[in-house]
This record gives structure tokens, sequence and C-alpha cells, in this order.
């Protein structure tokens, strides 16, 4: 990962009289210009403490009238890739994460897990067996990082450790570790079992047929961690879970969608199913609850007529009350070109997300808002190269 300030046009090039060079000289500079780009930009370079703005900062971003300043104090930043780092978003200081193997070949994709990370990084020893096509780690504060073996997937466990998923011909593998790195529990399962979410009522988990597949409708489900044993189900048909916590899921429907839409949030502890929200012509991307859980946060993908509720002018970001059923949509991050792919919330309740910019992952700006306020975001004044992962540190 590296990290580098906010676009500032260019200067016009001028000779020693201010008049303009000849234009075979422009043009030769132009191209060194370009081959220099296309050499940095062909492997990253090696991390570095990306560069804070003046403090007070309030300067519009290129092409939008989005703000531009640090972020809120506190707010920590887990950024993956060649070279995973943590960054504070009120400083833009960094601190590289102790992940073994990793570079450009091995980019680290990081899921946050407690107290620690949770690494997923490309074998790299001609040793590794040809089934493991990612090894995953343990990363802790404190203490020496811990290897999991393989594993594609994972995802936090509600006590501090982690649950693994390697994938194989015959089916996958899971596993539950704790907090320590120590595997309590490993089981098989059919192809297709997808861990979304380790509650206080139960592993939520979905299994695809078939996971290349065009059809990804599976039923949802809430089964013991261990034994896999069936407690509850939560959905017959599910095509995509947005969000999860230790006490609810929110989901989509089997049917298409556009036209069918509606998010449906359903509590682990009853069963019972509600849409938080009923008519949208846009398809929602990415979810998260407010650590309290009052709140739902989507993002939307382009396409349909925007129209009452669902008026995306300049962004494709709403933030649900589940309790009033009330939208605020959250404009201001600029240009709804490119709807943030990724959604998190601060530990205080801020909003924060991801926002893909047209190279796609390679430059990746991050934006925050505060919670349920309609009036915009601020985007941090960095723009991260060849990230793998975005993730809000605990």
């Amino acid at each position: 990962m590296a990290a580098e300030s906010s676009d500032v046009p260019s200067d016009e090039i001028g000779g020693p009289s201010g008049s303009r060079w000849p234009s075979r000289l422009a043009l030769l500079a132009t191209a060194g210009l370009l081959f220099g780009y296309a050499a940095t930009h062909r492997y990253p370079a090696p991390a570095s403490r990306p560069a804070a703005t003046p403090a007070g900062s309030d300067l519009p971003a290129p092409g939008s009238g989005t703000r531009v300043g640090r972020g809120p104090p506190g707010l920590r930043l887990l950024v993956g890739g060649p070279s995973p780092h943590l960054v504070d978003a009120a400083t833009g200081e960094s601190a590289a994460l102790d992940v073994p193997a990793v570079g450009p070949h091995a980019p680290a994709r990081l899921v946050r897990a407690g107290r620690g990370v949770l690494a997923f990084v490309p074998p790299s020893s001609p040793g590794t067996a040809a089934s493991a096509r990612l090894l995953a780690y343990l990363v802790r504060p404190g203490s020496a990082t811990v290897g999991l073996g393989a594993a594609e997937t994972g995802i936090a466990a509600r006590d501090g450790g982690v649950i693994t998923v390697h994938h194989t011909a015959a089916g996958s593998v899971l596993a539950g570790f704790g907090a320590d790195g120590a595997r309590r529990w490993q089981r098989r399962t059919p192809v297709g079992v997808e861990p979304l979410g380790d509650t206080e009522y139960g592993l939520v988990v979905r299994q695809v047929p078939d996971l290349a597949g065009p059809d990804q409708v599976a039923p949802l489900l809430l089964v013991d961690p261990p034994t896999g044993a069936l407690r509850r189900q939560l959905a017959p048909r599910a095509s995509t879970v947005l969000a999860s916590r230790d006490d609810a899921v929110a989901w989509l429907g089997p049917d298409s969608c556009p036209p069918d839409c509606a998010v449906r949030v359903t509590a682990l502890a009853s069963g019972a199913t509600r849409t938080v929200l009923a008519r949208s012509d846009r398809t929602p991307l990415a979810g998260a609850f407010s650590p309290d859980g009052r709140l739902l946060a989507l993002s939307f993908g382009g396409g349909g007529q925007p129209s009452g509720p669902t008026r995306y002018p300049d962004g494709l970001v709403s933030v649900i009350d589940i309790g009033s059923l009330a939208v605020t949509v959250v404009r201001g991050y600029g240009g709804g070109l490119y709807p943030p792919t990724w959604l998190d919330w601060s530990s205080d309740g801020r909003l924060v997300v991801m926002l893909a910019a047209s190279g796609g992952r390679e430059r990746v700006r991050v934006a925050v808002s505060r919670a349920g306020s309609a009036d915009g975001f601020t985007m941090l004044p960095w723009a991260f190269l060849a990230t793998r992962s975005l993730a809000v540190a605990p």
C-alpha cells in the first residue's frame, strides 16, 4: 500500500522567459512523465507515510464540491495490499503490519478480527500445497503473528477469535481459532457453505449450490459453529446478504433486482423478518449496521430513474433508521459515477465509505460522515494505491 496526496492541477510548462517550450520538447517531456508513471505503477512502491494536508483544510475535491480534510481522532484504517498498513485517519501516520510473505506478487487482504487482524496472502513458497490458494495469518498487536494454514476466506468470531474457510473439490473446511491463534474446532461442510457472521445465536451461513454459477440464491441458515447443527432457517431463499451483526441480518430476496430491491432485516432471536426499504430502483451493493444496531447504512449502484426519497444527485448512500424506517440520504462525496463498494462504521458511530476511482482499485479514496447526517461527507486527503482491502480498525 502506498498513499499519495490529493491531485492538484499541473502548471503550464514554460521556458526561462515564460514562453512555451517548442512542441517537440514538450512532447518528449510528456512521454517521459508517462513512462515514469507506468514504471512506478507496474509494481507498487514500498508503502510510505501518507502526506497530510494542513490542519483545518477544507478544500474542494477535483471535479466536485466535496470537502477534503482529516478524519476524526481515533479513526484508524486497515489497508490491505502489497504492504499492509494501519493508517491513522486524523494524522495520516501509518504503521506496517507484520504479515509474512507479502509483496507486489503477494498482496494481503485484511479482515478485522476482535483486537487483531485476519490476513490472507497468496503462498509464495514452492513447497506449499497446490490446493492452498491463500494462506491465513492472525496478526495480533504486541504478539507474534500466527499462521492458520490454508484458507480463502474468513470472518471474525464473536469471542475475539476467527473462523476460516478452505475450499476443496470435495467441500469446504471450516476451522475456529481463539484470540490466541489456537485451533478450537474444525469440520467439513458441503461445497458452497458461506459463513457470514458469528453471532450470539449461532453462525449465519448460506449454502450456494455452485459458487461459480449464475444462480446465487440459497437458504439463509443459523447453525451451531462447531457441529453445523441447524438452529433456525432465517430465509428459504436469499440472493445477497448485505450486513450482519450479533442479533440481526440484512438481506435481499430471490427475485431479480431491480425491480425487487427490497431490503429485509431478520431478527436472529425470533426469526421475524421486517422489510426496512420496500422500494428502490437501484441495486444495493453493500451494507453495514451501526455499532448500536439502530441504523443500517446502504450503498447503491447506478441504473433506474431516481425518484422520491431515493433520489441520489451526487451520492448513492443512505442510512435507514431500523425503528422508524426513516431514510436519510447522505450526499456530498462527489460524483455518482463510482458508487461506494464498501461501508463500515467507526466505534463512535461515524459512517466510513470506500470510493473506487476511475482506475478501479488502483486508486482508492475514503470519505467519512457523521451518523445519520444529511450534510455530506468529508474526503480524506489521501489516495491509497494498489489497495486489496479496507476495514475500520478496532
